[in-house]
């Protein structure tokens, strides 16, 4: 059982530290904070054992690559506390995460996405010998529909420790999509990226072990599942367990014809 003291202990804040602020030297708020980093951390340790640790507001601002994305980012001391969580939720959840789901993964990623789906769309077809139907599709306005109470719930279902969940709800619950509180995760944030696989996780799952003639699952960070069945697959949208998802763009074809 992961404890809090041990998500936050000395040496994992450092480890951090040394990890966040690789290629982001430059960066004058990296700079102001490494010129003390050593007092900075400990105070920062201080707080998060003592349950005094408040997460700062985000600084926001939009980007395109290439369609317009709203950023916010958090403050140094902020996103030194996301480094920590997200290395101890990586060690956590890895080994349960869905293994065809490449997006913000070690050793993962879209080049290995392209191939697992080009070598499941060769063994369902039997060498493209008989049909074989893709679906491809979005989730729409996926991170602003992320559901706190549902994020913490399944947190808490492998966290059992108190203090722990009290930090992961705060820093979830530090933000939420304007005019809806409780929803929402910010685009930017490392958290997210780990949180989000975590909340896709049973719907990963129901893709592969539950839809009916479904064998492929799902892979990159746009969902893609390969059919056994010659006729069209019929599509669920929404998995179990209150976690409820709007897919759109979805596109079903052969695979052929990808």
């Amino acid at each position: 059982m992961v404890a809090q003291a041990e998500m936050v202990s000395s040496e994992r804040l450092f480890e951090a530290w040394y990890e966040f602020k690789k290629g982001k030297s430059a960066r004058r708020d990296v700079q102001e904070f490494g010129r003390h980093a050593e007092k900075h951390i400990f105070k920062l340790r201080r707080e998060l054992i003592s349950g005094t640790y408040r997460h700062s507001p985000y600084e926001s601002f939009f980007v395109h690559d290439p369609k317009r994305r709203h950023i916010r980012k958090a403050s140094v001391r902020d996103r030194l506390v996301h480094h920590t969580l997200h290395m101890t939720l990586r060690q956590i959840y890895e080994p349960r995460l869905y293994s065809g789901v490449y997006s913000n993964r070690i050793g993962k990623g879209t080049h290995l996405a392209v191939d697992a789906l080009q070598s499941a769309v060769w063994k369902v077809s039997k060498n493209l010998k008989r049909p074989c139907w893709a679906l491809k599709c979005d989730i729409k306005r996926f991170y602003d529909s992320v559901d706190h109470e549902i994020l913490k719930g399944t947190l808490a279902k492998v966290i059992h420790d108190d203090r722990a969940l009290h930090l992961l709800s705060h820093v979830i619950d530090s933000f939420h999509v304007e005019g809806t509180v409780g929803k929402g995760a910010p685009i930017g944030n490392l958290t997210s990226q780990i949180f989000t696989n975590i909340y896709l996780n049973s719907f990963d799952q129901y893709v592969k072990h539950t839809l009916t003639n479904w064998c492929s699952g799902l892979f990159g960070s746009s969902r893609c599942s390969c059919s056994t069945s010659q006729e069209r697959p019929a599509v669920s949208r929404s998995s179990p367990r209150k976690l409820t998802l709007i897919l759109t763009r979805c596109i079903l074809q052969l695979a052929t014809q990808l």
